[in-house]
């Protein structure tokens, strides 16, 4: 599967959750016209989108959240 497939299928069971996208994610999530609503790009922080999607989730936990994180970035910041 390429990598905009996968985030097609995402964008399709998004269903209003907020979205943090970092590294190599960000240009297909735009791609999928994902990223107008409730969207973070994390470009300039490699490896905090899943501290940032942590926080969001404490701070809104009536909304889902997806962290679009790549195997470098999680591993950058694995221990927060």
């Amino acid at each position: 599967m390429e990598r905009q497939e996968a985030i097609d299928l995402l964008a399709e069971g998004r269903s209003g959750a907020i979205a943090v996208a970092t590294m190599q994610s960000i240009y297909p999530w735009h791609q999928a016209e994902q990223a107008e609503y409730l969207h973070i790009d994390a470009s300039q922080c490699m490896g905090s989108a899943a501290s940032i999607g942590l926080g969001l989730a404490m701070a809104r936990p009536d909304k889902r959240v997806m962290v679009l994180d790549g195997d470098g970035s999680l591993l950058m910041q694995l221990g927060s």
